[in-house]
């Protein structure tokens, strides 16, 4: 298994760490690309928005997915849409986390 890890900071209190895992499976030539971010809490992280977005797209997912804790409270929704450039070649999926279960 091969594993590079590359951080890029923009703000001291403000990191993104892209982390790229390779598993092989032996008897097939087949290659998958899967982002996948979790726990922004929005709107903390939305004046990062198009940075966010770009070092997503430069990965060049084929699949991309939002892991839940997207938002920190009802009110919050409109700010997912700062990841509708996200590309991703194949599908986006999301998934509700327990800040978006408790959201009041």
């Amino acid at each position: 298994m091969e594993r590079n890890v590359k951080s890029r900071s923009f703000l001291d209190l403000n990191k993104i760490e892209v982390t790229r895992e390779r598993i092989v499976i032996s008897d097939t030539n087949h290659s998958i690309r899967i982002v996948a971010v979790s726990d922004l809490h929005l709107p903390c992280f939305y004046s990062l928005s198009v940075d966010f977005v770009s070092v997503i797209n430069e990965e060049e997912a084929d699949i991309f997915i939002v892991a839940g804790d997207s938002i920190d409270k009802k009110g919050n929704e409109n700010y997912i849409s700062m990841l509708q450039p996200v590309r991703a070649n194949l599908v986006k999926y999301a998934a509700l986390g327990n800040w978006e279960y408790r959201a009041k």
